[in-house]
């Protein structure tokens, strides 16, 4: 078929329109669904019924923090259940809201989060071959709406009023979208705000990138830094009377006996749950753990990175950190929609992209539905009691267990590749544009990045 000059500038017009038309309509959901999730008195997506009704307290605590910082020179108080436990240059990010009314602080905030998710989607995009532009933004959009409604750990991360999308978007962008000079200074943010993401810090230092490791690290310190002059007596209260001491950690163990115990996705949530273990086996069996995870999975994301995988590698690295946090409430996962994006960069059809998808699948379970106790102690235990306890452990350790498997799933997958490519170069499978479900959204892409394991 030969086209026309004048047939390829109706093409295009369209092409530009459509584009456009997709980018206007998402923004408009997604503000839609910020608007409604604060202002609609009856409105919550699905998995809001019953189980998810509370009303943005995490946000709510830190806006009367903040006030009472300026106010009372108050800040880490006696812990409680909605006690300040961000490092002090989180200050910086929920400050602003001590300006504006709560209600239209709740308004931007959740319409921030949405907006971080879809820059998350963006750069997954564009790295795995989205021409850079109207038409992947506004996919990123959609791909943002229908996560808000669908998927149980943003859901949670939207009604607390939580920070996990930010924290994402800012090592998406850095670990995928930046390179050179700048490449860190997002990952010392992330560092600064929720200390966690440091992992990344030492992944840099795996990989010998020691400029990206020197960059995040010195972004993190004058953080750091800003943070002591402006507000110096709470600075010495968080690093030297919680953070060495181990307070920061301790002090989840008062509640552990519910939250902790039902809700949290980290080893040492787990562990608490095994009230049978005595507490010296109990502290040994969460160093091993501990030291094991973040090893298997540093040199599992390493050798992904060098396959030019990073999008895996990413995503693994995020598991770790996860895992090896003290608490991971629901809301810490969610980065597992780029479980999809693994998946399709490993290739489908392999095993690795089968582990991928399964895990993801993991996380669309609503797994809240089911993890608080239905049984009564006091009467006699039925068969149907037996099913029911085993329903509510695996919905309690549904997380950790989806996540230990990925970071298992990754390390075999590398080190069969690496032995299997010690002469050769694992091909690249080019073909999956073809194998999209909408395949008129990828015109115009890039082909995807891939390589050996031991490039």
């Amino acid at each position: 078929m030969t086209f026309t000059t004048k047939g390829l500038e109706s093409y295009c017009v369209k092409g530009r329109f459509y584009s456009v038309a997709i980018l206007f309509s998402g923004a408009a959901v997604v503000i839609i669904l910020a608007w409604l999730s604060v202002y609609g008195a009856n409105f919550r997506p699905w998995l809001f019924q019953s189980h998810y009704i509370v009303h943005f307290p995490d946000l709510n605590a830190r806006i009367n923090q903040m006030w009472a910082l300026d106010h009372l020179g108050l800040l880490y108080t006696p812990f409680a259940t909605e006690a300040f436990t961000y490092p002090p240059p989180a200050i910086f990010l929920f400050w602003p809201l001590n300006l504006i009314s709560k209600t239209s602080g709740f308004f931007l905030w959740t319409l921030f989060t949405i907006l971080c998710l879809t820059i998350t989607y963006y750069v997954a995009f564009t790295y795995s071959g989205f021409r850079r532009g109207t038409l992947a933004l506004g996919v990123s959009f959609w791909s943002s709406a229908i996560t808000v409604m669908i998927f149980p750990p943003m859901i949670e991360c939207l009604a607390w009023g939580q920070t996990s999308t930010i924290l994402i978007a800012l090592l998406a962008a850095d670990f995928l979208a930046i390179e050179g000079r700048r490449k860190g200074i997002l990952t010392g943010i992330a560092a600064a705000i929720k200390l966690y993401p440091g992992i990344f810090i030492i992944f840099f230092g795996f990989q010998r990138k020691w400029r990206a490791a020197g960059t995040a690290l010195t972004s993190f310190l004058l953080l750091v830094a800003a943070s002591w002059i402006l507000w110096p007596r709470q600075s010495t209260t968080f690093f030297f009377k919680r953070l060495l001491n181990g307070s920061e950690v301790t002090h989840f163990e008062s509640y552990s006996a519910f939250s902790g115990t039902y809700e949290s996705a980290s080893i040492w949530s787990f562990l608490k749950r095994l009230t049978f273990l005595p507490s010296s086996l109990a502290f040994f069996l969460l160093i091993a753990c501990s030291i094991a995870v973040l090893t298997i999975g540093l040199i599992a994301s390493v050798r992904l990175y060098r396959a030019s995988w990073k999008i895996s590698s990413l995503v693994t690295l995020l598991f770790v950190t996860s895992l090896l946090s003290p608490v991971s409430w629901d809301h810490y996962f969610t980065f597992t929609p780029l479980l999809l994006f693994a998946a399709v960069e490993v290739g489908r059809k392999t095993r690795f992209g089968y582990s991928a998808l399964a895990t993801f699948t993991v996380f669309l379970i609503p797994w809240y539905f089911f993890r608080a106790p239905v049984t009564d102690p006091t009467t006699s235990f039925t068969i149907q009691d037996i099913w029911i306890t085993i329903l509510t452990f695996v919905a309690r350790n549904a997380y950790i267990f989806a996540s230990t498997f990925f970071i298992g799933a990754a390390w075999f997958e590398t080190r069969q590749n690496r032995e299997m490519n010690s002469t050769q170069s694992r091909p690249v499978d080019l073909g999956w544009r073809q194998r999209l479900p909408l395949q008129f959204l990828t015109k115009g892409m890039a082909e995807p990045a891939g390589g050996s394991i031991n490039s």
